[in-house]
């Protein structure tokens, strides 16, 4: 009997979250943010060899605020693909997707996921390490969820921070950073190659979106 009724009162919390998040949209203050296109299109080891504009359909079922798709080409002859989907809590602003759910609709199948963290020179982060595979073509994927500031690789933790700066600070950003490497050799290689990209583009991605609530 216990049991059961613990169920319901969690039952009834996490209705009272979803109302909150439904009816308290109206209430969020969405923070200004630079337009995701003006993250340069060249650096010192990268340079823009693709740009991606999305349908109608695909963003009706994103829903982002602003988002960035692009391809990059390394001073080495790499390949790295960038996307940032930001979302500022607004109505018309839907949630954040993770590669695991959209992916799949498009053949890709993932074969390995686990949490890491990547040393930077501005500091540690941590990414979703995930190998996705469609036929015989392999992808790697580091992805991580940002909100208010706040970088995490775990789902629960990205939605309790949703909840916490938005009861804290009527914020309801959040952004995700996804970084695509084909796997052309070992996974070793692909992975260094992505942590290269991420090491040069973070610091630039940090200063486009939301600053951490003061």
């Amino acid at each position: 009997m216990g049991s059961r009724r613990w169920r319901f009162i969690v039952l009834y919390l996490l209705v009272g979250v979803a109302a909150f998040f439904v009816f308290g949209r109206e209430a969020s203050i969405p923070p200004h943010i630079e337009p995701l296109e003006t993250l340069p299109r060249v650096t010192k080891d990268w340079s823009v060899i693709a740009e991606n504009t999305f349908s109608d359909n695909v963003l009706r079922v994103l829903a982002p605020t602003d988002y960035l798709s692009r391809v990059y080409n390394g001073k080495d002859g790499e390949i790295a693909s960038l996307y940032i989907g930001y979302h500022d809590g607004s109505f018309g602003s839907g949630p954040v997707h993770s590669p695991r759910l959209c992916l799949p609709g498009t053949g890709w199948n993932e074969i390995a996921s686990e949490p890491r963290t990547i040393s930077l020179p501005s500091g540690n982060l941590p990414v979703i390490y995930s190998i996705f595979q469609k036929e015989k073509e392999r992808l790697l994927i580091l992805y991580w969820f940002r909100t208010a500031g706040s970088d995490t690789n775990n789902h629960y933790i990205f939605k309790m921070n949703e909840l916490l700066f938005s009861l804290l600070y009527q914020r309801k950003d959040s952004a995700i950073v996804r970084v695509e490497v084909p796997i052309s050799g070992d996974e070793v290689e692909a992975f260094e190659v992505a942590t290269s990209f991420i090491a040069e583009f973070n610091p630039l991605i940090v200063g486009l979106l939301p600053e951490a609530p003061r």
